[in-house]
């Protein structure tokens, strides 16, 4: 699951171009640790990221992204407590940053908080209605709920949009 959460994360940050354009000095840092914590996220050199993170949000606190890539490698090195304040941190800089949401949600759906991962997916599919993983994550949360009808409906719903994607 560790794998699946991180290139979902890295790929929802991909997809929406959430790159520091490097104007100073201390963009020009900043986005160098941030690379160099990528490249360790990448290597599941988690320890590595979170400190080339660190740096890299002392250099610029206020990009939501470091503080969410930060909060993934917490994650994935089971720190979810870290996790949960960098994504809300993130969410406090940028309101629809869409991976914090999707880092939440997941974060709180494998430490068994469904009702807080349930809201976290709701937002997902409010902000970006044609990503799949809003839904397919909010299947697995009401199926836990016993919400089968609403599982499925969700579970639909996602092969729906994957299926136009691949018609594209």
């Amino acid at each position: 699951m560790k794998a699946v959460r991180t290139c979902v994360i890295m790929a929802a940050v991909a997809m929406f171009g959430l790159w520091v354009c490097a104007g100073s000095e201390a963009l020009k840092e900043a986005d160098g640790w941030y690379k160099t914590g990528v490249g360790a996220l990448k290597e599941k050199k988690y320890e590595t990221a979170i400190r080339s993170f660190t740096y890299a949000i002392q250099y610029n606190p206020s990009d939501a992204v470091y503080h969410v890539r930060r909060g993934e490698a917490y994650s994935v090195n089971d720190d979810f407590s870290r996790a949960e304040k960098d994504f809300k941190t993130a969410l406090t800089l940028d309101p629809e940053c869409f991976p914090a949401y999707y880092g939440l949600a997941t974060l709180y759906s494998e430490t068994q908080q469904n009702e807080k991962a349930l809201e976290n997916y709701n937002k997902l599919i409010q902000l970006m209605p044609q990503e799949p993983a809003g839904y397919m994550g909010r299947a697995e949360i009401y199926k836990r709920l016993g919400n089968d009808a609403a599982s499925r409906a969700d579970l639909a719903k996602a092969a729906e949009l994957i299926k136009a994607r691949t018609k594209k």
